[in-house]
């Protein structure tokens, strides 16, 4: 390995374990806080919270996009750690994030004018990240040149009460979102998650 390359390898690498520690203390461990998991927080102090999260997972997201010409030169091992960070890290986060402001939103009626001033900041930045994410699925196959198979839980969960095993594989880049209806009908919007085979 030349210098310029070990010395690219060793900024991103850095860039990675800070990246990673910021997720752990200014979002992650937030949300591990008991009244926060319970829901026993009052609607001003949730949606103050919410902003603050969503707010720093989307500087995140920004930084990670920043790398990513950067991060296609290194090492097969460091990009395997990038694509952990951005496609499983960041996401299960931003997974966390999309629900707890839906249901926020139920509680629009009793708020304050300048609460509902916050929530529209808040849906802002649902928006923006949202956008982030799909540039950054657009650059996935760049770091992925395996297969993965597509693992969803609730067909897993459903599938299992039915005796029966369902799961799709399909290459890197064609990662997408899917539709699965529930047994009343209704129709939810899902991520899948994505597991490396060997």
């Amino acid at each position: 390995m030349d210098t310029e390359q070990a010395t690219r390898e060793h900024r991103i690498s850095v860039r990675l374990q800070r990246l990673n520690e910021r997720l752990k203390t200014y979002v992650t461990s937030p949300l591990e806080v008991p009244e926060v998991k319970q829901d026993q927080l009052k609607t001003s102090v949730k949606l103050d919270l919410l902003t603050k999260l969503s707010e720093r997972l989307q500087e995140l997201y920004s930084d990670v996009q920043a790398m990513v010409a950067e991060t296609c030169k290194c090492s097969e091992d460091l990009k395997k750690e990038f694509y952990d960070f951005a496609y499983h890290g960041l996401r299960a986060v931003h997974n966390d994030l999309g629900p707890r402001v839906t249901d926020l939103e139920s509680a629009l009626g009793e708020m304050s004018e300048e609460d509902k001033k916050d929530f529209k900041r808040l849906t802002g930045y649902q928006v923006n990240r949202q956008r982030q994410v799909k540039r950054l699925d657009k650059m996935r196959g760049l770091f992925s040149p395996v297969r993965y198979t597509t693992i969803c839980p609730w067909t897993f969960f459903y599938s299992a009460l039915q005796g029966s095993e369902r799961s799709a594989r399909c290459p890197c880049n064609a990662y997408s979102w899917k539709n699965l209806a529930s047994k009343n009908g209704r129709e939810t919007s899902r991520n899948l998650f994505l597991m490396r085979v060997a």
